[in-house]
């Protein structure tokens, strides 16, 4: 009879507790344990709720879809990213900065100023 109790505690079955209860609730009475029995109803819910909650199934849902999806979203983004930051500026940024032959024409027309000023300064002085 205590077998059948516990049996019924542990699967979570309210019908077999109900049906275990009404055959052998006078021999619970007769030995004092109808009313721990009867405390038990409780437990056998909660049972039968948790072992209902763990049997769904996580993967028939769009959760770890969604999961998945965002998780290579990020990587493609960080690769992208990263291609991007790896690139050779554009030829545009090119145009703005002078040739090294330009920038020696430059060096030089600079040199010839510096002299010529130095010259006009030695001839000014007497």
């Amino acid at each position: 009879m205590f077998v059948c109790v516990f049996t019924a505690v542990r699967t979570g079955n309210l019908a077999k507790f109900n049906q275990v209860l009404d055959q052998f609730g006078e021999k619970f009475q007769a030995d004092g344990t109808y009313t721990l029995i009867i405390r038990l109803r409780h437990n056998v819910i909660k049972t039968g709720y948790v072992q209902s909650k763990e049997t769904m199934d996580i993967y028939g849902t769009r959760e770890p879809q969604l999961a998945f999806h965002q998780r290579i979203s990020f990587c493609l983004d960080i690769h992208n990213m990263s291609v991007k930051a790896m690139r050779f500026p554009p030829k545009a940024y090119n145009k703005d900065l002078e040739s090294a032959e330009e920038r020696r024409e430059r060096e030089q027309q600079d040199l010839e100023f510096a002299k010529e000023m130095a010259e006009d300064d030695d001839d000014s002085f007497p």
